[in-house]
């Protein structure tokens, strides 16, 4: 099994191809793209992907774990949280993942008002899976006022018209059904947000 790194930008790389199960070639030339400040996520996650699909689900979280730190170093704190939800889909017992996602999402909304709200609200910081936690967070911290989601079931599109975090509500002015009050946990559950 073989996966090449593909591309004129990886081959300075100190292994242009890494074979399963021998991982160190991999994982210097993992560091080595890293280093060189390749940050196409796409790529990183097509190899962990392969990873997986090869029963190495250990040795891909391990590799997405070094990508993420290395955004976080480089103060990329959106893309070390996309680096994570990979991870969490792959590997979702990877321990120590709950407080690098809370501390991940920290960095990636820094001055969000409801972020603690949220992260509570949506159980990331309890113990509830991690798999449910984080559709429900970020379909929180998409509900703003002024915004618009879709309700699936029947009502459309609608406009959210306020949003109580205290009171653990938020109003909603569908064209069938205007000043339609909900729970934000109700409406993470039937609401997109647009």
């Amino acid at each position: 099994l073989v996966v090449k790194l593909k591309g004129p930008r990886r081959q300075s790389a100190p292994c242009a191809r890494a074979r399963v199960p021998e991982t160190e070639p991999l994982k210097e030339a993992w560091h080595a793209l890293l280093a060189s400040g390749e940050d196409d996520l796409g790529f990183y996650f097509e190899v962990a992907d392969f990873l997986a699909g090869k029963d190495q689900k250990p040795l891909a979280s391990e590799l997405l774990l070094a990508a993420g730190k290395h955004c976080a170093d480089a103060g990329q704190a959106g893309a070390g949280l996309e680096i994570l939800k990979k991870i969490v889909a792959i590997f979702p017992a990877e321990a120590g993942l709950r407080e690098l996602l809370v501390e991940a999402y920290q960095g990636a909304f820094p001055g969000t008002e409801q972020l603690e709200f949220f992260l509570k609200k949506s159980g990331l910081t309890e113990e509830e899976k991690i798999v449910r936690c984080l559709p429900r967070l970020d379909t929180f911290l998409s509900f703003r006022q002024g915004g618009y989601v879709f309700h699936g079931g029947g009502w459309g599109l609608g406009r959210i018209t306020s949003v109580d975090y205290p009171l653990d509500s938020m109003t909603v002015d569908f064209v069938t059904k205007p000043g339609h009050q909900m729970t934000l946990s109700v409406a993470a559950e039937v609401l997109k947000a647009l």
